[in-house]
């Protein structure tokens, strides 16, 4: 499940082939649901699939009087992530500031056979309800957990994009944002402590694992059962994760790179020493991060012209170099600009740093060493500059 706000900077998940378990891949799934209040509308299913091209598998099935029922194959014994989503008959594009319309998510085997009932307001999937497998029982079980916080969280994301979108103040929502974020993650990994054997558990603390600090994610990694740790691709992955997030620890010298900026010239992180490094990774195609930029304008401007003895260093996640480029200037960003546009994933900046979702700043002392890894949270990435910038050397 994919809460607002938290699980949203998620924006380099796996959701895809989960239990080791053996299996015949060619046994047909069967979704069948009632969905009051669809009428004849269209029911569109997606799931992950690495074996394709395209990374995922989209479709859609026409409903009739409030029923559906989806068929299909998967090309692994493994479960799978599926997420349902609605478009009732004169559906219209949602404004751009709107919360994306609320699905339906679960995970199926080869050979499933769940049921799906739930009623459609608003081109959203709301009071749903599953049974076919223990997943969907699980998933429900945590939807409960979170749905209170989620009732308060929904309309205060809503007011916090409209804000954002005519570039009002947003102040007064920050507070209780962060604090509402806060008690749904607490929520979360409740559930993961109370049921350290059930798949949901592994696929949410995966979920959220870029946000942890690695010694909470150490403590709920360990609580999990070994089943979930070893026989999971999850759980594997999260072994890699922590054993990343210990070489990215605070303190901790980084080795130097060397990368192409915007026309072709080397830049070495080693050039930046004797001063505080912000590495920003970001990508022309992620939102949050050009959202975030006009502030960092602001932030980058103020200390520069204080004279604070420090620099950003962008680093791009990108195939192709003439997006990367096209929105460097659109946006007026004025530090300098890398690609890591390296083809040996062992070798990406972003596995080197532990870097799981975008963006994430590091912030570097004037030795190189890392001083925190902030993701996501533009807030939290400000009060950091101000703690740097002004407050030590207030001291």
């Amino acid at each position: 499940m994919k809460t607002n706000g938290l699980i949203a900077l998620l924006s380099l998940s796996f959701a895809n082939n989960l239990l080791a378990q053996e299996a015949s891949k060619e046994a047909p799934f069967t979704i069948r649901g009632k969905l009051d209040g669809l009428g004849n509308g269209k029911v569109i299913w997606f799931y992950m699939d690495k074996t394709l091209p395209q990374g995922a598998f989209t479709d859609s099935t026409q409903a009739k009087d409030d029923t559906f029922e989806i068929k299909g194959k998967l090309n692994t014994p493994l479960p799978t992530f599926f997420r349902l989503s609605v478009r009732k008959e004169g559906w219209a594009k949602p404004a751009k500031t709107a919360l994306p319309p609320k699905g339906y998510e679960l995970f199926l085997t080869s050979g499933d056979a769940v049921e799906v009932e739930g009623v459609v307001k608003d081109n959203e999937i709301v009071k749903a309800r599953a049974k076919g497998n223990a997943h969907v029982v699980d998933w429900d079980k945590l939807r409960d957990v979170v749905a209170p916080v989620e009732v308060q969280l929904d309309p205060l994301m809503t007011r916090f994009r409209e804000a954002r979108a005519v570039k009002g103040d947003v102040s007064s929502l920050e507070k209780p944002l962060d604090s509402l974020r806060n008690v749904l993650k607490q929520k979360l990994l409740f559930f993961i402590h109370e049921n350290p054997k059930s798949l949901i558990s592994v696929y949410e603390l995966h979920s959220v694992s870029s946000i942890l600090p690695v010694d909470t994610l150490i403590r709920y990694y360990n609580e999990l059962d070994e089943k979930m740790q070893t026989g999971t691709t999850y759980g594997r992955d999260l072994s890699k994760v922590i054993e990343m997030k210990k070489r990215t620890r605070p303190g901790t010298l980084v080795q130097d790179f060397a990368r192409n900026d915007t026309a072709g010239q080397i830049v070495r992180l080693s050039d930046y020493r004797g001063r505080y490094v912000i590495l920003d990774f970001w990508a022309s195609w992620c939102n949050p991060c050009r959202k975030s930029h006009p502030r960092m304008l602001e932030l980058y401007k103020k200390y520069k012209d204080a004279g604070v003895a420090f620099d950003i260093l962008a680093i791009a996640s990108e195939d192709t170099r003439g997006a990367w480029k096209k929105a460097i200037r659109e946006d007026s960003l004025t530090w300098a600009h890398v690609i890591d546009d390296e083809k040996d994933r062992a070798k990406k900046l972003t596995t080197l740093l532990g870097v799981q979702a975008l963006p994430t700043k590091v912030f570097l002392d004037q030795q190189g060493k890392i001083i925190a890894i902030i993701t996501g949270d533009e807030k939290a990435v400000e009060q950091k500059m101000i703690d740097l910038f002004e407050k030590r050397n207030n001291k």
